[in-house]
């Protein structure tokens, strides 16, 4: 709540559990901070805050970025497009793509992966195997790996 006097307090209670649990900036994890109810904000202090939140968010989703800052306003349904994309930005910074090879047998795999990723590459091979090469998320990898490992190339 951007609009509450406390605000900057709040922040640095959260920044100090994330601390102690070994996350958060301190730890080389990005934050991405919402700040919620901007339409409560008069218009010189909006200004103010709008500037500096362009500024924090200058850059790159590869720059070494603490923090991106989207200013919103979830019931005037302001800045949410902005947010949804910088989380998905963040995201996808840690989004692998992979090659797999699916045996005929294995294809009920094909749709997992078309569910859970992007499938850049499909052929098939002369044998009827399928080789793909996929971007996924990288919790998803691990669960590709651990359940099906013999499909990698």
């Amino acid at each position: 709540d951007i609009s509450d006097p406390l605000t900057e307090a709040r922040k640095q209670d959260v920044l100090n559990i994330l601390d102690s649990i070994d996350a958060g900036p301190k730890h080389g994890q990005q934050m991405i901070e919402a700040w919620n109810k901007i339409d409560l904000i008069d218009e010189e202090e909006k200004l103010g805050l709008l500037d500096s939140a362009t500024s924090s968010n200058r850059g790159t989703p590869d720059d070494a970025l603490t923090s991106l800052t989207f200013p919103v306003s979830c019931i005037k349904n302001q800045g949410l497009e902005e947010l949804k994309l910088g989380i998905e930005t963040c995201l996808a910074k840690f989004d692998e793509i992979i090659d797999v090879r699916i045996t005929p047998k294995d294809y009920g795999i094909r749709a997992w992966l078309y569910e859970n990723g992007d499938v850049m590459v499909e052929e098939t091979a002369s044998n009827g195997d399928l080789e793909m090469q996929i971007k996924l998320p990288q919790m998803k990898v691990g669960v590709l790996r651990a359940k099906h490992g013999h499909l990698f190339t």
